[in-house]
This record gives C-alpha cells, structure tokens and sequence, in this order.
C-alpha cells in the first residue's frame, strides 16, 4: 500500500495510540525522534498496528478492516517518488545473516534500443521473454556465460532496475557463497517473505564454483544449489536465481544445463566490428583497430589495446566500479 505518513497520523490520533516504540537519534543534526510499533484503538473492536513497511487493521469482521485500511491509504499514504533502485547485499553478523541495502548509483533500465546497441539486436526479444518467465514463475535459475567486459553485470543492473516493482534483489558476494545452505538462510527467506510479497532474486557473481562439474568435492554445493534453484526448498522459499559464469558451459555440471532446467540461458558475446562502430559512433568514442570487441573494450576506446590495470575489479560490486 506504500508508505504512510507517520507525522499526520499522530497529528490526528494521538489521543488513539495505545503503545509505541521511541528511539532517538542523537547522532543526527538536528536529533531525531523516531517511532516504531505504534498500536492504536479506534473503538469498536477495531486496532491499527503500524511499523516502517506495512499496516494492519484488526477488527470484528472483514469488511470493517478494510474499510479503515482503505480510509487511512487515502488520507495519509505518502506521494510517491522516484527512487534509485536498490538492492541488498547479505552478508553475517554475529552468526546470523544480515542483509545490507545498497542503491545503484549508476546504470539501470536500458530501452530496448539501448540493449540492442549495447548487446546487438537479437537481445531484445531475449529479455522480454526472460522477464516474463522471472514474472510468472516463483523459483528458478538463469545462468549468464561471457567473457569478463562482455557486460554480464551491466545487464543485471538492468534486470534490477526492470523487475524493482515486483522483486528483491539479493547480492551474495563470492566469499559468501557458503551461506547458501546455512541452517539460518531458510529462517531469513522467511522473514523476507512475511515482510512483503516481493519475489526473492539471489544474484551470483562468478559463480563456477558452485555450478562447476561434479567431481567429489563440489558434489555437495552443486546439489545443493539446483534444490534451491527448482526444489521444493527453493519452491517454499520463493527464489530465483541468477548467477553469471566466465567458463564454458562444458565446464558446468550437466544438471545445470540439461533440457527444462534453466529459467534462461544467454551467452554474452563479443560485438562485431559493425556492431562496436555502431556504438562507438552512438556515444561519440573512438574504436581501436580489431575484428570483435567486448563492451570494455568499446568504451576504453583507443585505449582497449592497453592492459587493465593490476587489482582493478571488474563485475557488480556496491562501490560502483566495473
């Protein structure tokens, strides 16, 4: 129902609120005052609980809690504003899993002509087809195979910006890759999934190590990725799954690419020399000389032919640099 606003809500039922939460902030300039968990009594049976995400109305019958639900939506929902779009990194604190919110500071949803200019035309009915599946379908995975520079995070930028209105997307960095069958991952998804009816998609980043083909010591992390991917853990849990390979598909388990198991496959390939001046001329850059290109090496231009420079990161991470 979107955000409601605290401040005229008290404004007009101060004399209602039968408990609440304060905290002060005093770090803040000026310091803040915040308040959580407010309850208030609006007679006749009827009991409005509000937190930061959600409201609700407990009353004698049905028709009643919405009629006050739909009564407090239009005197006191918030405007809506454009907003960057987030996403969450996870991560464990103290044991538990811990997720961090992160907004995108650059890139986003591209039109289907910019995909087409970054990612060449056959891309377009691709994507539309991917987001409709990613739409309609609760659990899955989508597996994306390039090159490093081909422009795999880039793309999943877009697919957050895209999918923001109905999914949560989730970043598990490569070094947490073992959280993934934590014995606390099924209560966190369900605390996700009690917050809101957001459809959970869990982004991985290089993630041959867990699709990588069995070969006795992997067994346990390939199994345990697909059961999350299209079983029943991952079916209860509402996941979907992207994760982004540099190695060849032969490389990965067969189970991952056997027939009906993907929600999407898409290799990301280097642009043709006619496909890369297309570009280079559309974002006024100069192509170096080459028969195929990368997108790095598109916008590096002139420059494609030097080295990236030693311990230079590339891929979807929180500080923004690919």
């Amino acid at each position: 129902m979107g955000r409601l606003d605290k401040a005229a809500i008290l404004a007009k039922h101060q004399a209602q609120l039968l408990r609440s939460q304060t905290h002060h902030n005093c770090e803040a300039e000026p310091p803040v005052v915040l308040h959580t968990g407010l309850l208030f009594g609006l007679g006749e049976d009827v009991f409005v609980h509000l937190d930061d995400d959600s409201a609700w109305v407990y009353a004698a019958c049905p028709d009643v809690a919405a009629k006050v639900l739909t009564d407090w939506k239009t005197q006191f929902a918030k405007p809506k504003k454009e907003e960057p779009p987030t996403y969450f990194l996870l991560g464990t604190e103290n044991g538990s899993v811990e997720r961090q919110a992160v907004t995108m500071t650059r890139g986003g949803m591209h039109t289907p002509a910019e995909l087409a200019l970054h990612y060449g035309d056959d891309l377009v009915l691709w994507e539309h087809e991917l987001i409709q599946r990613l739409q309609n379908q609760v659990n899955g995975l989508v597996v994306l195979r390039g090159d490093p520079g081909t422009g795999k995070s880039s793309f999943l930028r877009h697919v957050i910006a895209r999918l923001a209105k109905t999914h949560r997307a989730y970043l598990v960095p490569t070094s947490h890759f073992g959280m993934l069958t934590s014995p606390d991952m099924p209560r966190f998804w369900a605390r996700q999934n009690y917050r809101s009816k957001f459809q959970n998609l869990v982004i991985l980043e290089d993630a041959e190590a867990l699709l990588a083909r069995r070969d006795g010591s992997n067994d346990a992390q390939v199994s345990n990725l697909l059961n999350l991917a299209d079983g029943l853990l991952g079916d209860s849990m509402r996941l979907q799954l992207i994760a982004t390979v540099n190695a060849p598909l032969d490389k990965l388990d067969p189970a991952v690419t056997r027939c009906g198991r993907l929600l999407g496959h898409r290799e990301f390939r280097r642009l043709s020399r006619w496909e890369a001046e297309r570009l280079a001329t559309a974002k006024g850059l100069t192509l170096p000389h080459g028969t195929d290109f990368s997108l790095a090496e598109v916008y590096r231009g002139a420059d494609s032919t030097d080295e990236v420079p030693t311990g230079r990161k590339m891929g979807f991470c929180p500080t923004g640099r690919n």
